[in-house]
């Protein structure tokens, strides 16, 4: 029995101290669980989409390069996946690596046709000066500044030529459109082609236009 007394110190010495461990840890881990709810309560940071910004520069930068006439076949592929419908995109397609001709351009296309329009009177027996001699007194006449009323296929010729000069594809256009198919079939292909360059240039507008209006509304 002697040494009982001195060991009870001993024994409630480590006892406290093994309290004193226990209740430490069981701070800490109050102060972790405290701080893990904080964490879980406050607000995560979104990722920051920058689609529509993306969408407006490569929108933009097309549209220009369409209105000036340079080709843009690179920007037209970047342009494709950001496109909420690339198939609207579609009509560019056909000038992406030329450029969109410009109203001048096609305007002296124009007028380099309207031969086609006239018709040849010329008889069969006539030489190929005479031919040709004819041809030429109708060039004279088409390339008249002034436009001309009337049906006749002249006086058409005439305000063509004008619109060409003007480089009013517009007016060209519907005036080639009041002709039968068949009577405007010489020139069809170059209503092809301004008929096409005027769906691509809206195909670009549109996409700019709406690509900047699209960021505006995620910048609110």
């Amino acid at each position: 029995m002697s040494g009982s007394p001195a060991s009870e110190p001993a024994t409630d010495q480590k006892a406290d101290d093994s309290a004193a461990t226990i209740a430490g840890l069981n701070q800490r881990l109050a102060a972790l669980e405290e701080e893990a709810k904080m964490a879980k309560a406050a607000p995560q940071p979104t990722a920051v989409d920058d689609a529509p910004l993306r969408r407006m520069v490569a929108a933009t930068l097309l549209d220009i390069s369409a209105q000036r006439g340079e080709p843009y076949a690179a920007l037209l592929q970047t342009a494709k996946p950001l496109a909420p419908d690339p198939a609207a995109l579609a009509p560019l397609e056909t000038f992406a690596s030329t450029g969109i001709p410009s109203a001048r351009e096609l305007g002296r296309q124009l007028i380099a046709t309207m031969p086609k329009l006239m018709p040849d009177k010329a008889p069969a027996t006539d030489s190929f000066a005479d031919r040709f001699q004819a041809r030429a007194e109708r060039l004279v006449k088409i390339e008249r500044t002034d436009a001309v009323a009337g049906p006749d296929r002249a006086a058409i010729v005439s305000r063509l030529t004008a619109d060409g000069q003007a480089g009013d594809l517009d007016a060209a256009l519907k005036e080639l459109k009041a002709l039968a198919p068949a009577d405007r079939a010489p020139v069809q292909s170059w209503i092809d082609k301004a008929e096409a360059r005027g769906k691509a240039l809206a195909a670009a507008h549109s996409f700019a236009t709406a690509a900047l209006g699209a960021l505006q509304k995620t910048s609110r």
